[in-house]
């Protein structure tokens, strides 16, 4: 038998719990076979696996976060939203003062 579950309820507010859910929405278990629809590992891979041990830490139910999708935006390319990147923007000199 393992050590029994800690729960951290502060454990909620913080990025590390956002990160959890997130990487547990996008390693989904297919059905047919049995493998995480983003790694393709044998499911229940092992991210997921770690992430269900931080979310339970955190106190929340896992099957809160079963049915909604992860988001598919991941960011803004390099030089932001819609702007072409300048070459001279990526050069970077220190000022010597």
């Amino acid at each position: 038998m393992g050590r029994p579950l800690i729960v951290i309820p502060r454990l909620r507010q913080s990025i590390v719990f956002d990160v959890a859910v997130t990487l547990y929405r996008r390693h989904v278990v297919e059905s047919q076979p049995r493998v995480c629809r983003a790694c393709g590992r044998a499911a229940p891979c092992p991210v997921r696996r770690h992430v269900e041990l931080v979310i339970a830490t955190a106190g929340a139910d896992l099957q809160r976060f079963e049915d909604i999708p992860p988001p598919e935006h991941t960011g803004f390319r390099v030089g932001g939203r819609g702007r072409p990147i300048d070459d001279d923007a990526l050069m970077y000199e220190r000022d010597s003062d």
